[in-house]
């Protein structure tokens, strides 16, 4: 079999690299529970694999990254779709729209020496660089989930529908309940999670002749999580047959873009993302923290109400109660 298995819209894995350190076997096993992968076949013949060999592509690995995060070989690797990207931008007859989630502009501040800064503006303004048409915030997104999933929770409440209610904004958790816990797959939001509700607001919104320039749309995302290129592949995120979202590409590989069109990112000055997608509330950031959906949601219920119904929640948390 090839050494090189790239099967998985998430990450590539290059066997010819792995030293059977073990690593990536414990990250998936012990920390996240998938259990996708695990030693095989014994002495010299030893390897890391899936379950009856298959590709890993065909497993249930969720796409969550971690094997690629603790591997010191460059053995297992995010999935590089900058060079598709890089093809586009360089197309005469496209428009690049790019969103921006709220964790990428951290991420991004730590990586060029900003710790703890919001370097968004700066973001904005290396994508016009880079070839970007439109750079808009996932936030707003984040807001039509927070109104959405509001709307689902009290309807459910209000009529016995099931309980509790699970965010779907983690493709990957998404998928480890479907193929772990099918029996909670009901407790599921049926609401997308920003990222696909904002690759189905571009495309409608880009549909008009007159917004579009007669030009072909190419929408792309930009995420701080690997498991959010396999869910812009999933057949529900699609509308009507089609894609939402053409590409994702992680922190990493916008940092690494940055780099490669020679942009001197501390001496860049703040830009400010597009209209009419570029305002957002402070209920869209938080999505980046534990707890945050749930927060943002209870506010949008409870109006005033929301943080004394958090600490309450905390407080039955502490002492164990439901």
């Amino acid at each position: 079999k090839p050494c090189i298995d790239d099967s998985s819209v998430s990450i590539t894995r290059d066997a010819n690299k792995c030293i059977l350190c073990g690593d990536c076997v414990r990250v998936c096993n012990e920390v996240q529970n998938v259990g996708a992968i695990d030693f095989a076949f014994r002495g010299s013949k030893m390897k890391v694999a899936c379950s009856f060999d298959k590709p890993i592509g065909d497993s249930n690995c969720v796409g969550c990254g971690q094997c690629a995060a603790v591997c010191p070989t460059g053995a297992i690797i995010i999935k590089n779709d900058s060079h598709r990207l890089w093809k586009e931008l360089n197309q005469e007859d496209t428009i690049a729209v790019a969103q921006v989630a709220p964790a990428v502009r951290v991420a991004v501040a730590k990586e060029f020496g900003y710790n703890g800064e919001n370097v968004m503006g700066k973001i904005v303004a290396a994508l016009r660089r880079i070839g970007f048409n439109y750079i808009f915030d996932t936030s707003t997104a984040a807001d039509l989930t927070v109104m959405e999933e509001s709307k689902e929770f009290a309807d459910r409440l209000a009529n016995g529908g099931k309980l509790p209610l699970f965010t779907s904004c983690c493709p990957a958790w998404v998928k480890y309940c479907e193929t772990k816990y099918p029996e909670f797959v009901p407790n599921l939001s049926t609401c997308r999670s920003p990222q696909q509700m904002f690759g189905a607001v571009v495309r409608e919104y880009y549909k008009d002749p007159e917004k579009n320039e007669g030009k072909k749309i190419v929408s792309v995302s930009i995420m701080p999580c690997t498991a959010k290129k396999m869910e812009a592949e999933r057949p529900n995120s699609y509308t009507k047959g089609e894609k939402d979202t053409d590409i994702v590409i992680t922190t990493t590989e916008l940092t690494r873009m940055i780099r490669t069109a020679g942009i001197a990112f501390d001496k860049i000055e703040a830009e400010s993302c597009d209209m009419p997608f570029g305002i957002a509330s402070g209920a869209g950031v938080i999505f980046g923290v534990t707890g945050g959906v749930t927060e943002a949601v209870i506010r949008r219920l409870v109006p005033g109400h929301g943080n004394a119904v958090m600490d309450s929640i905390a407080e039955a948390g502490m002492r164990g109660e439901e």
